[in-house]
């Protein structure tokens, strides 16, 4: 291992992880606290710098989780039950999400991050097919994309092409994570491009998971409901 390598896929995770909840924490937790203060024109400044800090923090979570998917899409050993998994946390992560972003059990117009991951996904699996022409690949590729404007997944058209776009560097050295990177999530502004420091230091081992890797699944719809739960009682008259 070259000594500048320094994160499992473990720790990666971990890194998302905490990066996702400071994210999802600030919106449950600030946001209605921000609409509150604006309204009352009160302290507004002290509670909105600390609202761009936590979503700035939690810029990682993205970049990190479709470089991991990318990863597991070749050391996978059945990538028709990866796309199963994604598949069903989609479906059971899409109420806590709707509860949480939009005060609601159902919202259409806005779908989590597991669509836009199954989508990117199923991407890369059209990308590698050995046996396609390219025109259907570029068929395939397309109406995914299509996919992601139609149910309007979370980050949307730029997060497929992100996963892409590593699916693209991934075979070629690993400087490339850098520029990838921050190509890719250019659009997520500087906090999102700088995901490229714990990218670009991963060792290319799984580490230690003990926790089952079904854990990394279920936190997001978890935390999700629980922080809902949360900012209702502290916001009820709000919603």
């Amino acid at each position: 291992m070259e000594k500048e390598t320094i994160f499992t896929g473990k720790t990666l995770k971990w890194i998302a992880i905490l990066s996702m909840f400071i994210d999802h924490a600030t919106v449950a937790l600030l946001e209605p606290r921000l609409a509150m203060e604006a309204y009352e024109h009160l302290g507004r400044f002290d509670v909105f710098t600390l609202y761009q800090l936590g979503r700035s923090l939690g810029r990682w979570a993205f970049p990190i989780f479709c470089f991991l998917l990318v990863e597991g899409f070749f050391h996978t050993r059945s990538r028709t039950k990866m796309v199963w998994n994604l598949c069903i946390f989609a479906l059971i992560s899409e109420i806590p999400f709707d509860l949480l972003f939009s005060h609601t059990s159902f919202f259409s117009g806005y779908q989590n991050i597991f669509f836009t991951l199954l989508l990117g996904y199923l991407g890369l699996w059209v990308m590698y097919q050995e046996n396609w022409k390219v025109y259907y690949k570029i068929l395939g590729l397309l109406a995914l994309a299509g996919a992601t404007y139609f149910i309007r997944s979370d980050y949307g058209l730029n997060g497929y092409l992100a996963i892409l776009i590593y699916g693209v560097i991934y075979p070629l050295k690993r400087i490339y994570r850098v520029p990838a990177t921050m190509a890719a999530f250019y659009f997520e502004g500087w906090w999102a491009m700088t995901a490229f420091i714990p990218i670009y230091l991963y060792n290319g081992k799984r580490g230690n998971l003990r926790l089952g890797k079904y854990f990394f699944y279920i936190f997001y719809p978890a935390h999700l409901l629980i922080l809902y739960l949360i900012s209702y009682a502290l916001y009820e008259g709000s919603f």
